[in-house]
């Protein structure tokens, strides 16, 4: 007789948890199924990258922008500033804007390496290594 009160209690008590579940599920489920975007320059993460923060955030990292390289001759196809090489402690995932036939990543990710990113933050314009390269080509002296 006792098992069998043991029984109904887990029993009760397991329901309770359900029912504790699903409402919390319920009153929750919209910032459940949130997935935030990382911010590539600050790296906070945000439900939705609006330009408002593009514009704080640049103003707030603006040495740190001055200061990363522009190495080559491409340009951002929004303002014209010269795209800069994001650097390697900036891993966020990227996708290549250029939307080129031949541009390799084709619309897939890719972790910024420190050489393969260029970027206007302001703008969100990014492109690709090849990409670049395909605008941009590096000239090898034999």
């Amino acid at each position: 007789e006792t098992l069998f009160t043991v029984l109904e209690v887990s029993m009760i008590v397991l329901l309770l948890v359900l029912v504790f579940i699903y409402i919390v599920r319920l009153l929750y489920k919209d910032d459940l199924n949130k997935v935030k975007t990382p911010c590539y320059l600050c790296l906070n993460h945000y439900d939705k990258m609006e330009q408002k923060h593009r514009d704080k955030c640049a103003g707030v990292n603006k040495e740190e922008l001055e200061l990363m390289p522009s190495p080559r001759n491409v340009c951002c196809c929004f303002c014209s500033e010269k795209l800069k090489l994001w650097p390697i402690y900036k891993m966020t995932p990227f996708k290549c804007n250029s939307g080129f036939e031949k541009c390799p990543l084709k619309n897939k990710r890719l972790r910024c390496d420190g050489k393969n990113r260029f970027s206007c933050f302001i703008c969100d314009y990014t492109l690709c290594l090849g990409c670049v390269n395909i605008i941009d080509p590096v000239v090898k002296h034999g």
